[in-house]
C-alpha cells in the first residue's frame, strides 16, 4: 500500500492496480473477475473507457460470489477529459457517448453521478480528472505522441515526429492563456471537491498533470490532490514531478507501460540494458519495467485480458527478488522526457524545458 497524506486527505492506495482501458463487453467483465481472483484489489477504470458498466458489474457479481468484499477494492475513475467547448464534431472518441465527459462544474458533477450510475457503486475510492487540458489545440498537442508515436512505422520517421510535435506545440502556445485554463480546471475540481466532501469519492485527484500544474492548485484548492495518475516508464520518469510529489504526499500512478505486451512502437524503442536485466532476472521486459516502477515508490496499474500474464505480472510485484540498486539506477540513466503516450509541454508556458 502507498499512503497519501495531503490536506484534508489522508489515506492509501494498493501499489499494483488493474488497468481496463480498451478492455470491452465480456472481455472486460471476465478480465476484472479474474484479476480479483489473482489479488488485484486496485482497479482503474474512467468515463472515457466506456466500459464503467462491465466493470461494475464485475465487481458486482465478484462480491456476490464471495471472492472480495466492497471494503477490500480500491475502485477509481475519471472525469472531465475534453475541453469544455467540445460538441462532438471537434474532438476524437466516445464524447456521443458521454457528453458529460468535459470541462466545467455542471458536466463533472453530471460525469461523477453518471460513473457512479454505471458502477453500481455508492462511492468510487479514488476519483481523478482525466487530463488538464482546457481547448483543442492543447489537447490535439498533448495527444500528438500517442498518435504517432504507437504507429507500426512511427520508428522509421524520428524527425517527422519530432516535426510534428513542435508544429502542435507551437500552435497551442498561440493561443495560451494561462489564466482562462486555469479557471477551467478550477471548475472541475470543484465538483471533485463537492463529490469529496458528500461522501461520493474517498478521495480526489488529477491524471497527466505535471509539476507547475500541481503546484498551481494551491491558489484554487481547498483540497489538494491525493493521486497524480500519468505516464511514467524509464525513458519518461518527471524527476521534479517524482520529488514534489514525495514533498507533499501525493501518490504518482504509472500507466503506459506495464501492460501485458508492449506496443511494437514502445518495444523497438527499449534500450538494451532492459533486454539484459529482464534475462538477469528471469523476467520479461515489462515485468522489469513494472518492477522498477514500484521500486521507484510509484503504484502501477498494468491491463491484460489474459489470466496467465495477469498472474506473470502480479507474480513479479509480489514475489520476486527487487531490481538491485545498480540495475535501478540504470534504468533511472535512460530518462530522456520521451513521451509514448501524453506530452505536458502544451499545458506549461512556452520554452518550458522538458523534465530531465
Amino acid at each position: 500500500m502507498l499512503q497519501f497524506n495531503v490536506r484534508k486527505q489522508r489515506g492509501a492506495i494498493p501499489a499494483l492496480g488493474f488497468g481496463t482501458a480498451t478492455l470491452f463487453k465480456e472481455t472486460c467483465v471476465s478480465s476484472v473477475r479474474s484479476a480479483i481472483r489473482q489479488g488485484y484489489r486496485n482497479i482503474d477504470t474512467a468515463y472515457l473507457y466506456d466500459n464503467q458498466r462491465e466493470v461494475g458489474e464485475a465487481i458486482k457479481q465478484a462480491i456476490e460470489a464471495g471472492d472480495v468484499t466492497r471494503e477490500e477494492l480500491f475502485i477509481t475513475s475519471k472525469v472531465a477529459f475534453y475541453p469544455s467547448d467540445s460538441d462532438g464534431s471537434n474532438c476524437k472518441i466516445h464524447l456521443s457517448h458521454h457528453p458529460n465527459n468535459r470541462k466545467g462544474l455542471d458536466t463533472t458533477r453530471a460525469a461523477i453521478a453518471d460513473c457512479l450510475s454505471l458502477l453500481q457503486l455508492d462511492y468510487v475510492d479514488l476519483m481523478l480528472i482525466h487530463n488538464p487540458c482546457t481547448n483543442h489545440l492543447e489537447y490535439e498537442a498533448s495527444s500528438a505522441p500517442h498518435a504517432f508515436e504507437l504507429s507500426n512505422n512511427a520508428h522509421l520517421y524520428p524527425e517527422e515526429r519530432d516535426l510534428i510535435l513542435k508544429r502542435r506545440l507551437d500552435k497551442a502556445h498561440s493561443v495560451w492563456d494561462y489564466a482562462k485554463a486555469e479557471a477551467s480546471r478550477a471548475a472541475s475540481w470543484k465538483a471533485l471537491e463537492e463529490a469529496f466532501f458528500a461522501g461520493r469519492c474517498r478521495a480526489i485527484g488529477v491524471s497527466n498533470y505535471p509539476t507547475a500544474l500541481i503546484k498551481s492548485m494551491e491558489s484554487y484548492a481547498e483540497v489538494q490532490p491525493a493521486v497524480n495518475q500519468l505516464e511514467f516508464h524509464p525513458r519518461f520518469s518527471s524527476p521534479s514531478l517524482q520529488a514534489h510529489a514525495a514533498a507533499m504526499g501525493m501518490v504518482l500512478t504509472a500507466y503506459g507501460s506495464g501492460n501485458s505486451t508492449l506496443h511494437p512502437g514502445i518495444a523497438r524503442s527499449l534500450p538494451p540494458v532492459v533486454g539484459s536485466i529482464a534475462t538477469a532476472h528471469g523476467l520479461s521486459p515489462v515485468e522489469v519495467i513494472l518492477k522498477w516502477t514500484l521500486q521507484k515508490g510509484v503504484s502501477i496499474i498494468p491491463r491484460s485480458s489474459n489470466p496467465a500474464h495477469q498472474a506473470a505480472n502480479f507474480k513479479a510485484a509480489t514475489a520476486t527478488p527487487p531490481l538491485t540498486p545498480h540495475e535501478v539506477s540504470q534504468l533511472d540513466a535512460l530518462n530522456r522526457a520521451h513521451p509514448y503516450y501524453w506530452s505536458p509541454l502544451p499545458l506549461l508556458p512556452p520554452n518550458t524545458p522538458p523534465d530531465l
